[in-house]
């Protein structure tokens, strides 16, 4: 199923009644979409977030390589619907889809903004919570749900083994719950509860392979014995972004040196951070400098990193603004004052080196 010339028109249409709006264009001025209804997009879209999450609950790998690309142009037209004020009596809706469908195309930035747009205190699809679910686990938080819906019971038994895999690595038995419920879904379910189990499966697998507690082992080839202590640090990440995974594929967490272009919130300090720690546990250094250009910013990137290795033998420094005549022996008081058995990250702009 891949969208079509037509369909990507439409789409255009929508994104540019959405455009309207963005820019607070007078009504009386915005263009004529009479004689277009987006609205038939749906059942295209629809199908397109159905497939990708039976691909992947299937882990049909090819199918989801070339699947997720046409994905895009559904989060696009949820998004755009959704913004064009076409569609408001579905906007909670729309918003849970296209989060959900940044999710599973790999834009977890787009994801988080959708969602700060709705609420689970009010979020209600007639979908018997799977819903909820979805909403919650896309904002990595899992609830007791207190109502009595049909599949009520099972859905807390899935979160209770889903937080249990984020607290300790250990899987139980999350998918043989997860199939179990679907089993259910599949032989009494609404139309929209039998996509919305399959989005809620695609997610959790996807978030599995995504977690800290997979990914990290696999790419930078130290036991998960090492990365123990790190990973359950409330403040530790819980899963890699697509940058981040780039990087392991690379072996940049194994010690591969890299030239790397990431853009605005795409991860860079947790990126920096999972190299850093990376090359402390596997013991290929004791220090590791970090070099950015303006002193504001050195400042900014040693109170992260230090808030990161709080508690930890790893000690975060920088050096001073004061004009120095020699450089070198700052940087000798600095090694001097440091713990012979910590390890060391320092901050520099490029004139102290």
């Amino acid at each position: 199923m891949m969208p079509e010339r037509n369909a990507r028109r439409l789409l255009g249409i929508t994104r540019s009644q959405a455009k309207m709006y963005e820019y607070s264009v007078p009504q009386e001025s915005h263009i004529d979409i009479s004689a277009y209804d987006p609205t038939k997009l749906y059942s295209l879209t629809l199908g397109l977030i159905g497939d990708l999450s039976y691909y992947v609950i299937e882990e049909n790998q090819e199918k989801i390589e070339s699947t997720k690309k046409s994905l895009h142009f559904s989060a696009h037209f949820f998004d755009a619907l959704l913004q064009s004020k076409l569609n408001d009596e579905n906007s909670d809706y729309l918003k849970l889809l296209g989060a959900a469908s940044y999710y599973l195309c790999d834009l977890p930035g787009s994801t988080n903004v959708l969602l700060e747009s709705l609420s689970g205190n009010t979020l209600d699809l007639e979908s018997n919570n799977i819903d909820l679910a979805i909403y919650y686990v896309l904002k990595n938080k899992t609830v007791d749900l207190n109502d009595e819906s049909f599949y009520t019971s099972k859905l807390n038994e899935t979160f209770r083994a889903y937080q249990e895999f984020l607290i300790s690595g250990n899987i139980t038995n999350l998918f043989e719950l997860l199939q179990s419920l679907r089993t259910e879904v599949y032989s009494i379910g609404s139309d929209r509860e039998l996509l919305l189990i399959d989005v809620l499966y695609a997610i959790l697998k996807i978030k599995y392979r995504n977690s800290s507690w997979i990914a990290l082992p696999k790419y930078t080839g130290l036991a998960l014995e090492l990365w123990h202590d790190v990973i359950v640090k409330e403040d530790f990440i819980k899963e890699l972004w697509p940058a981040q995974h780039l990087l392991g594929e690379q072996g940049v967490y194994k010690g591969k040196s890299a030239v790397i272009q990431m853009p605005t919130s795409a991860g860079k300090t947790k990126s920096t951070e999972l190299i850093i720690r990376s090359s402390f546990l596997s013991e290929r250094s004791k220090i590791a400098v970090i070099i950015a250009p303006f002193r504001a910013l050195c400042n900014e990137i040693k109170n992260e990193l230090a808030f990161a290795f709080h508690s930890e033998r790893i000690e975060v420094n920088e050096f001073s603004d004061v004009l120095q005549v020699d450089e070198t022996d700052e940087l000798i008081e600095i090694l001097e004052s440091t713990n012979e058995t910590a390890n060391m990250v320092l901050v520099s702009t490029p004139e102290k080196f």
